[in-house]
């Protein structure tokens, strides 16, 4: 007798790639309104997307950690430290929950996970730094202790460039199995002058650039960039080394202040030129990229203009809308009125 109208069947690699093939060359297109799912009126389910994003950000940074702990471990497979890593992992599975990830749980649910996520964050810390030492005094006979050069005060603290007072040997570990280009980061005092050196002693070219972090421009110090080619799955080694003047006195422009750049002047005028482009009749658009791709950004709203990739440009408009709403929660997003142009133009700061 049959119980269930259903026919399963086994599937394999070459039953997927088979079905790829004899796919429609072209797919239906759907235009029109994509808002998420609503169950009933105007409740949209989309809270969930944007609730709590401090500790979504959280939960990303663990999992890169972790991912680089577990490849360093590999190399020192300390016995003491097994357990770290093993509740580091616990614990970002546990953030998986379908109210942990989300953010949809009660208050003191999410400072417990934050707890939790900032303990593991700190241990994938000690446990690379551990691996890095073990692996290096391998190589060398000089004991080194490492600190990483972002760290978080505590778990409701975002991520925090630590400034640099003296020369330090800098350690850039590359973790992926093939060879990558990055620009990498440091933060110094604002009054001294280093320079970058690789292993052999060759000067890196490098520009200092005005320290801002989430918004908030430093007046003691200021950032250090270097560019770096590094082999895969490797631990590379640089100097920050003292130096008699800046390399590269780096140019600062300022868009739509409002007038209001007199504070902002005075703080980089002792280590840029700055650029107000308030005062020029037509300021320049922002130009982001290199080579044969570049985004371009309007100087007036600071919204995407331009694409370009290769010899394709892509105009792009955007506008940037806001809803009101008094019943939107964890869960929901209910607007209550049609929306309203919010920005027209830079969100002008408060000096």
């Amino acid at each position: 007798k049959q119980l269930v109208s259903t026919q399963s069947t086994g599937s394999t690699v070459s039953d997927y790639f088979d079905h790829i093939k004899r796919r429609p060359e072209k797919f239906p297109s759907l235009s029109g309104d994509f808002f998420t799912y609503a169950d009933r009126y105007d409740h949209y389910w989309s809270g969930y997307f944007t609730t709590r994003p401090f500790y979504k950000n959280l939960d990303r940074v663990l999992e890169s950690s972790l991912r680089r702990t577990e490849i360093l471990f590999s190399f020192h497979r300390a016995k003491e430290s097994v357990e770290k890593l093993t509740t580091a992992r616990n614990t970002l599975s546990l953030f998986q929950h379908h109210d942990g990830i989300t953010g949809t749980a009660k208050p003191n649910v999410v400072d417990d996970y934050g707890s939790r996520l900032f303990k593991a964050y700190k241990a994938c810390d000690d446990l690379s730094a551990a691996a890095i030492r073990h692996i290096m005094n391998k190589m060398e006979t000089v004991e080194k202790d490492f600190q990483p050069t972002r760290q978080r005060a505590d778990s409701k603290e975002l991520e925090k460039y630590r400034v640099l007072e003296e020369s330090s040997e800098l350690v850039i570990v590359n973790t992926i199995a093939r060879k990558t280009d990055a620009a990498q980061v440091i933060a110094i005092k604002t009054h001294l002058n280093f320079e970058i050196r690789s292993d052999g002693g060759e000067v890196i070219p490098q520009q200092v650039e005005p320290a801002i972090e989430y918004g908030e421009l430093s007046p003691d110090s200021k950032f250090i960039v270097f560019k770096t080619e590094l082999p895969s799955v490797s631990i590379n080694t640089f100097q920050l080394a003292s130096s008699e003047q800046e390399k590269v006195r780096t140019r600062v422009k300022l868009y739509n202040f409002g007038g209001k750049t007199q504070g902002v002047e005075m703080l980089l005028l002792t280590t840029f030129d700055v650029v107000s482009e308030d005062k020029a009749p037509q300021c320049e658009d922002i130009v982001l990229g290199k080579n044969k791709r570049a985004i371009i950004l309007d100087c007036k709203s600071g919204r995407l203009k331009i694409i370009k990739s290769g010899r394709k440009t892509v105009a792009i408009e955007q506008e940037v809308l806001l809803y009101t709403s008094t019943k939107s929660g964890v869960y929901l997003f209910h607007p209550t009125s049609d929306p309203t142009q919010l920005l027209t133009d830079f969100t002008r700061p408060e000096m």
